[in-house]
């Protein structure tokens, strides 16, 4: 196969893929007729041909992938800035429970206290069935 073809067909893998892909991954496209060897140059070449352009190819634990440049990345973020998530005031609750290590007291669920504990922070704090199991020997 043309290498030239063969990079115009790894470029648009990799451009199209949403998480990175393999050497192994990549031979399956040519139905393993070019080696890891001859993949992994071509990978190379496409590097180099990217490497004035606002994205950049890397390869990461997992594989190859495009990626934007960091150089670029700010502007990027400006198009899109990361708004703070909204939560339900559920959730919140959910979140202050987990939080604050709280008793779940919502709804159906329903702690069985029994005695009395006390540790910095938490005087006069209960336990529940949940402590019993999961207390230390």
């Amino acid at each position: 196969m043309d290498p030239q073809r063969a990079k115009n067909i790894l470029e648009a893998a990799l451009l199209c893929s949403v998480e990175p892909i393999a050497v192994k991954e990549l031979m399956r496209l040519f139905d393993d007729a070019i080696d890891a060897s001859v993949v992994t140059t071509l990978l190379e070449d496409l590097r180099r041909d990217w490497t004035h352009k606002g994205l950049e190819l890397v390869q990461v634990k997992t594989g190859w992938r495009f990626q934007t440049r960091e150089d670029v990345k700010r502007y990027l973020e400006q198009m899109n800035p990361e708004k703070p998530p909204k939560y339900s005031r559920a959730t919140m609750e959910t979140l202050a429970i987990i939080a604050y290590k709280q008793p779940v007291t919502r709804g159906r669920h329903r702690v069985h206290s029994w005695g009395h504990r006390v540790y910095p922070g938490h005087e006069g704090a209960r336990g529940s069935r949940l402590d019993r199991v999961n207390r230390p020997p």
